[in-house]
């Protein structure tokens, strides 16, 4: 292994905890805060955040604007979450940077955690890149991450809400919503994701409390849905639109991404419909309901959390009614598994269990034998790549569904390279 490799390595070991903005702010404060010098997207939520950074950066990409893009986690490598129009940070960059702050947190004798540096990395990179926009998608809540160090964005983004990270905030939804909603800064503007009334009218009261502007799409104009397995198409506003990403869910995501845009063009950015459409149709994320073969269908779908694997559950059922699938999957120790193997159990003709190389992967012996209470069909396939040999040998008349955490993503991907 090179030396440029092993550095990418430790960069990567240390880009994927969350902290806080206290860790990151004497640290910006060193570079003299180039996050309040840009022009700042903050987008928080439960689920969907990562598509809809994805779409609004692609719509504003083709409206020939210079985006960053901060998103989390990592898939392929550490580099592919720090992005100026499309484009992954360098190598020899990510390094560099890297070392400076890692030296300069050393003397102030900060502790700093992956995500914090990954967090100052990326402001540091759009301002040093002269984008005209940053994109940058929350860690994890929202009121003590460290991307909410950022003093006033052009619009902060509230995406839907579910039960996740209830260690960190708060157990009920109602305190998750709060922390999500504590990325909303005085007299500025929100864009909320229409969902659960409970949660929306707290997220609405803490935006009318600090004198913003409140945008909330209404997903009752979404008319004229036609889905299909590679495209779905649908009206919003007169616009006819079109994605290339099929879990339904990614319609309510490209609309509120859409919203988002709009209000940009109310306050004097360049955007035309044409190129809305066109950044909108362009738009893919890796790891959202993926279709990674089609003889057989072999789809891979990063849901980890109640309210992601419901959206999934809810979209194999309409593409492909009266089916049983077999199910590829390996979940956190921290996540609510149990939840999200019985949501899925009623379509299983078989299950397969492996793990990941993450440290908080549960083992798949262990997931073996928990879900074999759901079903008689259970293999132990132990790593992603055995797992699919095993579904593709003897599930080859199945469709193969992959779901259960985002850290699948890379090697099924790869598998099928």
């Amino acid at each position: 292994m090179s030396k440029n490799e092993n550095q990418l390595l430790n960069v990567a070991k240390d880009i994927k905890t969350f902290n806080g903005k206290e860790n990151v702010k004497p640290i910006l404060e060193f570079f003299g805060n180039p996050q309040d010098k840009l022009k700042v997207i903050h987008v928080a939520g439960t689920n969907g955040k990562g598509s809809v950074s994805a779409f609004i950066n692609n719509i504003l990409i083709e409206n020939n604007y210079k985006v960053g893009l901060f998103s989390s986690p990592a898939i392929l490598k550490p580099n592919d979450r720090i992005k100026v129009n499309n484009e992954n940070i360098g190598d020899v960059d990510l390094i560099l940077y890297y070392n400076k702050i890692t030296a300069i947190a050393e003397k102030l004798n900060i502790k700093l955690h992956e995500f914090d540096i990954a967090t100052i990395i990326a402001y540091l990179y759009f301002y040093n890149k002269k984008c005209d926009l940053a994109i940058i998608e929350v860690g994890i809540g929202g009121r003590i991450d460290s991307t909410n160090i950022v003093k006033k964005p052009l619009i902060s983004v509230i995406c839907k809400i579910g039960m996740d990270h209830l260690d960190i905030l708060g157990d009920s939804i109602e305190d998750i919503a709060r922390e999500k909603a504590g990325i909303i800064k005085e007299n500025s503007t929100v864009a909320i994701y229409e969902q659960e009334k409970n949660i929306l009218s707290i997220i609405e009261n803490i935006g009318k409390d600090l004198k913003n502007k409140i945008i909330i799409p209404d997903f009752n104009k979404v008319e004229n849905l036609n889905i299909k397995l590679n495209n779905i198409s649908f009206t919003y506003k007169n616009l006819k639109i079109e994605i290339q990403m099929t879990n339904i869910v990614q319609v309510y995501n490209a609309v509120l991404a859409l919203e988002v845009v709009l209000y940009l063009r109310k306050i004097g950015y360049s955007i035309s419909e044409n190129n809305i459409l066109r950044g909108i149709f362009k738009t893919k994320v890796m790891g959202r309901f993926q279709i990674l073969n089609e003889n057989p269908i072999v789809i891979l779908d990063g849901a980890h959390n109640v309210e992601s694997v419901k959206a999934l559950n809810k979209t194999i059922k309409e593409d492909f009614p009266n089916e049983k699938f077999v199910f590829i999957t390996s979940f956190f120790k921290d996540k609510e598994y149990m939840k999200l193997v019985e949501i899925m159990a009623p379509l299983a003709y078989a299950f397969i269990a492996c793990q990941t190389d993450d440290s908080r992967s549960i083992g798949s012996l262990e997931l073996t034998n928990f879900l074999g209470m759901f079903s008689d069909k259970v293999h132990n396939g132990r790593t992603v790549k055995n797992s699919l040999d095993i579904a593709l040998n003897n599930y080859s008349d199945k469709k193969i569904i992959i779901y259960g955490s985002l850290s699948l993503i890379k090697d099924s991907i790869d598998y099928f390279k």
